[in-house]
Protein backbone atom coordinates (compact mmCIF):
# COMPACT_ATOMS: atom_id res chain seq x y z
CA UNK A 1 0.00 0.00 0.00
CA UNK A 2 1.43 3.57 -0.61
CA UNK A 3 1.83 6.01 2.27
CA UNK A 4 -1.77 8.24 0.35
CA UNK A 5 -3.89 5.00 0.75
CA UNK A 6 -2.72 3.86 4.01
CA UNK A 7 -3.52 7.77 5.26
CA UNK A 8 -6.72 7.36 3.79
CA UNK A 9 -7.29 4.43 5.57
CA UNK A 10 -6.59 5.73 8.68
CA UNK A 11 -8.75 9.13 8.13
CA UNK A 12 -11.63 6.31 7.12
CA UNK A 13 -11.27 4.04 10.46
CA UNK A 14 -11.21 7.60 12.71
CA UNK A 15 -14.24 9.11 10.64
CA UNK A 16 -15.78 5.81 11.73
CA UNK A 17 -14.68 5.89 15.63
CA UNK A 18 -16.42 10.02 15.10
CA UNK A 19 -19.24 8.86 13.59
CA UNK A 20 -19.64 5.82 16.17
CA UNK A 21 -19.67 8.73 19.02
CA UNK A 22 -21.14 10.87 17.39
CA UNK A 23 -24.31 8.56 17.15
CA UNK A 24 -24.24 7.00 20.26
CA UNK A 25 -23.99 10.67 22.31
CA UNK A 26 -27.01 12.30 20.47
CA UNK A 27 -29.25 8.66 21.06
CA UNK A 28 -28.63 8.78 24.61
CA UNK A 29 -29.00 12.26 24.99
CA UNK A 30 -32.50 12.77 23.54
CA UNK A 31 -34.71 14.84 25.58
CA UNK A 32 -37.02 12.47 27.83
CA UNK A 33 -39.82 14.99 27.11
CA UNK A 34 -39.60 13.54 23.21
CA UNK A 35 -41.15 9.99 22.53
CA UNK A 36 -38.41 7.39 21.24
CA UNK A 37 -40.60 6.41 18.18
CA UNK A 38 -39.25 3.51 16.14
CA UNK A 39 -37.46 5.00 13.94
CA UNK A 40 -35.06 5.91 16.96
CA UNK A 41 -35.04 2.43 17.88
CA UNK A 42 -34.51 0.56 14.98
CA UNK A 43 -31.20 3.38 14.45
CA UNK A 44 -30.51 2.47 18.34
CA UNK A 45 -31.03 -1.08 17.09
CA UNK A 46 -28.18 -0.76 14.35
CA UNK A 47 -26.32 1.29 16.73
CA UNK A 48 -25.85 -1.56 19.15
CA UNK A 49 -24.97 -4.63 16.08
CA UNK A 50 -21.97 -2.37 15.12
CA UNK A 51 -20.78 -1.48 18.28
CA UNK A 52 -20.88 -5.65 18.96
CA UNK A 53 -19.10 -6.12 16.03
CA UNK A 54 -16.68 -3.52 17.13
CA UNK A 55 -16.17 -4.99 20.62
CA UNK A 56 -15.44 -8.98 19.11
CA UNK A 57 -12.62 -7.81 17.41
CA UNK A 58 -10.98 -7.43 21.19
CA UNK A 59 -12.92 -10.50 22.10
CA UNK A 60 -11.99 -12.82 19.10
CA UNK A 61 -8.14 -13.50 20.85
CA UNK A 62 -9.11 -14.65 23.71
CA UNK A 63 -10.16 -17.74 21.67
CA UNK A 64 -6.92 -18.17 19.49
CA UNK A 65 -5.35 -21.65 19.49
CA UNK A 66 -1.17 -21.88 19.84
CA UNK A 67 -0.62 -23.04 16.63
CA UNK A 68 -0.48 -20.20 13.98
CA UNK A 69 -2.66 -22.17 11.69
CA UNK A 70 -5.10 -22.42 14.14
CA UNK A 71 -5.18 -18.98 14.66
CA UNK A 72 -5.65 -17.70 10.82
CA UNK A 73 -8.49 -19.83 10.75
CA UNK A 74 -10.04 -18.80 13.71
CA UNK A 75 -9.64 -14.75 12.74
CA UNK A 76 -11.01 -16.00 8.98
CA UNK A 77 -14.09 -17.51 10.80
CA UNK A 78 -14.56 -14.57 13.02
CA UNK A 79 -14.34 -11.96 10.18
CA UNK A 80 -16.39 -13.50 8.52
CA UNK A 81 -19.42 -13.53 11.27
CA UNK A 82 -18.58 -10.04 11.84
CA UNK A 83 -18.32 -8.56 8.55
CA UNK A 84 -22.20 -10.00 8.35
CA UNK A 85 -22.73 -8.72 11.41
CA UNK A 86 -21.98 -5.06 9.97
CA UNK A 87 -23.69 -5.58 7.00
CA UNK A 88 -26.89 -6.07 9.17
CA UNK A 89 -26.55 -3.12 11.04
CA UNK A 90 -25.56 -1.10 7.63
CA UNK A 91 -29.55 -2.51 6.42
CA UNK A 92 -31.11 -1.78 9.66
CA UNK A 93 -29.76 2.02 9.40
CA UNK A 94 -30.89 2.76 6.14
CA UNK A 95 -34.41 1.92 7.79
CA UNK A 96 -33.80 4.23 10.58
CA UNK A 97 -33.78 7.90 11.30
CA UNK A 98 -32.39 10.22 8.44
CA UNK A 99 -30.41 11.84 10.60
CA UNK A 100 -28.08 8.76 11.58
CA UNK A 101 -27.77 7.13 7.98
CA UNK A 102 -24.54 8.47 6.96
CA UNK A 103 -23.51 8.17 10.66
CA UNK A 104 -24.16 4.98 10.51
CA UNK A 105 -23.08 3.58 7.40
CA UNK A 106 -19.53 5.41 7.47
CA UNK A 107 -19.48 3.71 10.98
CA UNK A 108 -20.74 -0.25 9.94
CA UNK A 109 -17.95 0.09 6.73
CA UNK A 110 -15.16 1.47 9.18
CA UNK A 111 -15.76 -1.62 11.29
CA UNK A 112 -16.10 -4.50 8.74
CA UNK A 113 -12.80 -2.46 7.19
CA UNK A 114 -10.96 -2.51 10.59
CA UNK A 115 -11.87 -6.38 10.90
CA UNK A 116 -10.65 -7.43 7.57
CA UNK A 117 -7.71 -5.31 7.26
CA UNK A 118 -6.87 -6.21 11.06
CA UNK A 119 -6.91 -9.74 10.59
CA UNK A 120 -4.86 -10.04 7.56
CA UNK A 121 -2.31 -12.69 8.62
Amino acid sequence: MSILSQLAWIAFLIAGFFCFVYSWFVLLRMSPDKPFRWRDRISLLALIIASGAVLLRFVMPAFWGSDFGGQVRMAQAWTKVSVRICAGALVLSFVGRPRFIVPLVVACLATAGFWVMSTIP
